[in-house]
């Protein structure tokens, strides 16, 4: 019987699924869905070879190699589904959390110190500025006007800058809330391998509401952008690559019509 699909109007970026099937994976690889899916894409390209004679077009052109890749965005910034999809790392209750420009002032006594929020469990000092911008210095001992020291979470500051307002960055750990994931510099090939689904959730005459579809049975992540700006959402973009699986299939199209 012939099969005759029809053409479809569709709208949106629908959803998308990725499991990793194989390679290097997490200890209980998953399938999971990027939330608030901004965009999908698959580029299919063929490399052409012409076949010249001593006229200005050629004879016969013929196609040699093809290749698939492809993107996506994603609305929300997900370590775990990065993990599951291209590190492969193991992800840890907990971590670090940071603090920027915590608010203090200069004691008008000595010793002069400023102990921050979470000194209990500090971790790194990433600067101190003054109300204006401007940067103080780090030394080791005896600081002096527009200078400090730091440990434990406690800042020192010179008695010339007593009653200045500050505002200090740093670090503290976490031990139970939130998650963190170290990338390690792995041995090269280190990756999992996936299969990509990507499902059109709004089609014009949809058949009994299925939804039309493409599969992708192999690939691997070759990029993570995290593009953050001033005016807008961190949209993290993922590309991938595909190819062949062990029968030769690439990728499969369903349509719904």
């Amino acid at each position: 019987m012939a099969v005759s699909p029809q053409p479809q109007i569709q709208f949106g970026a629908g959803y998308i699924f990725l499991q990793a099937i194989g390679g290097n994976t997490t200890a209980n690889p998953t399938p999971v869905r990027p939330l608030t899916l901004q965009g999908f894409s698959c580029d299919i390209q063929a490399t052409s070879k012409e076949l010249m004679g001593n006229l200005q077009y050629p004879d016969d052109i013929a196609t040699s190699d093809k290749k698939l890749t492809g993107k996506f965005s994603i609305g929300r910034t997900d370590i775990g589904l990065l993990n599951e999809i291209f590190f492969a790392e193991t992800l840890s209750t907990g971590g670090s959390a940071s603090v920027v420009l915590e608010a203090h002032s200069v004691p008008a006594t000595s010793p002069y110190t400023v102990t921050t929020t979470y000194s209990a469990t500090f971790l790194t000092d990433w600067g101190v500025t003054y109300t204006n911008g401007t940067r103080l210095t780090r030394v080791t001992s005896g600081p002096t006007v527009g200078q400090y020291t730091v440990s434990a979470g406690i800042y020192t500051f010179a008695a010339a800058d007593e009653g200045q307002s500050v505002q200090i960055s740093y670090q503290y750990t976490l031990s139970t809330a939130g998650s963190s994931m170290t990338a390690n510099n792995q041995i090269q090939g280190y990756s999992p391998l996936l299969q990509i689904l990507a499902v059109q959730n709004y089609s014009r005459s949809v058949n009994n509401g299925v939804p039309s579809s493409i599969l992708i049975y192999n690939a691997r992540v070759t990029k993570v952008t995290f593009d953050e700006k001033r005016d807008g959402y961190l949209i993290p973009e993922v590309d991938f690559e595909a190819f062949a699986d062990a029968t030769g299939r690439v990728m499969a199209f369903y349509s719904a019509n």
